[in-house]
């Protein structure tokens, strides 16, 4: 399909845009993410030690805080890019609205309209590549937070554990 090969060429390019330290950030998360589950010597995510989970737990929360802000970023630059384009259209509508009287004797506002929306189809276009990413940075910080939650509740049974072995009685 051609309008699925124009999107990976778009995609392709809007990535490489991105900043170094939001593609870091994702690559962190995501790799720590992977570290845990595979655990401690490969032995699977039971074998972290409490400290060792203490650690990786303040990692992801200090990266996913940095990509908390490039969600909102990202989420601002498509609701400014819809508020924006509107405000194009706004202020083009009567001149293309004249243009398009030149051709022909009847306009109507939908032909108006899809003027417009062609003219400013390719501003549309990275608006919704910045939606998308917004969504996909959303999508990493829940999968992090289900994460850290699994994670805060093996350090309880590691605390558990700990205390029932050194319970005297």
């Amino acid at each position: 399909m051609k309008s699925i090969e124009e999107y990976r060429e778009a995609k392709k390019a809007f990535d490489e845009k991105l900043s170094d330290k939001e593609v870091e950030a994702v690559v962190v998360l995501r790799d720590e993410i992977n570290r845990l589950g595979k655990g401690d010597n490969n032995g699977g995510f039971l074998s972290w030690s409490g400290g060792q989970l203490t650690v990786i737990e303040a990692k992801l929360a200090r990266f996913s805080e940095l990509v908390a802000v490039y969600q909102a970023e990202a989420e601002t630059k498509a609701e400014w890019s819809k508020a924006w384009i509107g405000e194009q259209k706004a202020k083009r509508f009567t001149e293309v609205q004249r243009e398009l009287g030149v051709v022909q004797d009847k306009v109507t506002v939908a032909q108006v309209e899809r003027e417009l929306d062609g003219e400013f189809a390719n501003d549309d276009k990275e608006r919704v590549l910045w939606l998308g990413l917004a969504r996909h940075y959303l999508a990493i910080l829940k999968a992090v937070d289900r994460v850290m939650l699994a994670t805060t509740h093996r350090i309880k049974d590691l605390e558990r554990e700990h205390y029932r072995s050194n319970k005297v009685g």
